[in-house]
Formats: structure tokens, sequence, C-alpha cells
């Protein structure tokens, strides 16, 4: 199966000529890391989706040894459908979840099936105040975060699978989560703390 990286979207939270992917926590690219998450038995391909606004992202996915694809960059929904007939079902991720982990992108190829399935948290468990566009409802009436991990098939129906990781409410939009996810990871690395895999 393929697994795509989202890295087309304009960014214009975070001001200026700036690219997602090129971000870095922990001295490691947001796409670095995305990547390196989707490094798992099951998927064969890891195609980065760029749109003509993320040139140095694609520069970037070029080095890393990634496959390339560029959308025509009309939103995300339609950029998703193109994808999807490109390549029939796929992995879908967002390049700006800096702490996602190849055990995350393996639970959800176990779960996957014929339909759609989107990865959320409780948002419970944020660690801030969520973006108000990521919450949902999971369908018994508890809000959910969407993290920005998906199973994408033609099938409209999507189901919800849920993780209890309170670290994949970290998605970076702006200057201050750029910051936030800096300090965690900081914390992460410091004596005495769990390590972090990242």
């Amino acid at each position: 199966m393929k697994a795509v990286i989202m890295t087309g979207g304009k960014a214009s939270r975070l001001g200026g000529n700036r690219e997602k992917a090129l971000l870095e926590v922990g001295g490691r690219s947001l796409l670095s890391r995305a990547a390196d998450a989707l490094r798992v038995d099951g998927i064969d391909e890891i195609v980065v989706a760029v749109t003509k606004a993320t040139p140095r992202s694609k520069n970037l996915a070029e080095n890393l040894g990634l496959s390339v694809l560029q959308t025509s960059a009309k939103g995300y929904h339609e950029d998703t459908l193109e994808l999807l007939d490109a390549f029939g079902p796929f992995i879908s991720l967002n390049v700006d979840i800096p702490f996602i982990r190849p055990e995350h992108v393996r639970k959800l190829l176990e779960a996957s099936d014929k339909e759609s399935l989107a990865v959320v948290i409780p948002s419970s468990i944020a660690m801030r105040e969520p973006d108000k566009d990521s919450l949902g409802d999971d369908g018994t009436g508890k809000s959910v975060i969407w993290i920005g991990l998906n199973f994408v098939t033609s099938n409209p129906e999507t189901s919800y699978l849920t993780y209890d990781d309170h670290l994949l409410s970290i998605n970076i939009n702006t200057d201050e989560d750029l910051a936030f996810a800096r300090r965690v990871f900081a914390d992460l690395q410091a004596p005495g703390s769990a390590k972090s895999p990242l």
C-alpha cells in the first residue's frame, strides 16, 4: 500500500514564505519525521504530495529519496480525491504532526479494511486548546480531534480509530505551536524523563 505525506498547504498562519515540511523539531524536519513514521511493513512506497506553493518541500523529499507527486492544489479534499484516483486506497499523513511514530501507523494498517478510517484522539487529553477546525464528534457524543492520519478509500463512510496518545494533539499551524512542540521535545529528552523515540 502507498502512504502519502500531505505537504501542499499554504501555511498562511505561519506567515512569510515558509513551508511546514521544512520546519524542524529536535533538529529534524517535519518531513523527515513523517517519512520515518511511515517506514513500516505493509507500506511499499512513500509519496510526498506537493503543490506549486511548496517547491522546497519537493526538493527536500527528493533529497530524502522519496517519491513526489504534484497535485492541482484545489483544496485538501480535492487533492485527496486526486490521490485516490491515482493510487486507490492509501494511508495519508499530514506533515505537521511532529510526534507521529511507526506504531501509530502500524495500528492503523492493522485496523484498515474496506472502510475509510480517521485516527482521532479524545479532545479531553489535548495538551493545548485544539484548533476548532480539527474538532469533531465520534458519533457517540464524545468530542474528538482529527489528527491527520487516515486510511483513505472510495467508501464515503468513515469510521474513527481512537488513540489515547496526548502527544498527537500537537500539530503545527503557528509559530506558537512550533515553539510548544520544541519545548515538549526538549522535555522528553531531559534527564529523568521518559525518552522520546523521536
